[in-house]
């Protein structure tokens, strides 16, 4: 049963590159290589307010202003990325923390996926 009565989903894409550290040992990275990233962002909520859950544009305008931040860049050379590896798990987990200051407080982000290409995709599930 779901946790909420309303759910709305946010999508995204943004095209980088990345390597991921230590990838194949210590002190061996993977290649540089690029992909076109999918994210979806799914914001719950229980109440309505004048008929809508959450509000597409109040969320949209910082989601879409992550997206162009990441569009077209290595992610290793942004924060938080230069101290962990960019992948799907931490790029979702990076859009969470960075959407969920503008989430009002009775809405929740309930999951982030990242889609790695159109076959790809690791989700993050934020705790309660």
């Amino acid at each position: 049963m779901p946790k909420f009565k309303y759910e709305i989903r946010i999508d995204g894409m943004f095209e980088s590159a990345h390597f991921l550290y230590d990838y194949f040992g210590p002190g061996k990275n993977e290649p540089v290589h690029g992909h076109t990233y999918q994210v979806e962002l799914f914001i719950g909520s229980n109440k309505l307010r004048n008929g809508i859950s959450v509000d597409f544009l109040e969320v949209r305008v910082e989601f879409d202003k992550l997206m162009i931040e990441l569009d077209h860049i290595c992610l290793n050379t942004r924060a938080p990325f230069t101290e962990m590896s960019p992948t799907a798990e931490n790029i979702a987990e990076h859009v969470f923390n960075y959407i969920k200051g503008y989430v009002r407080d009775d809405a929740r982000i309930t999951q982030v996926k990242v889609w790695e290409g159109p076959k790809n995709s690791a989700s993050f599930f934020p705790d309660e």
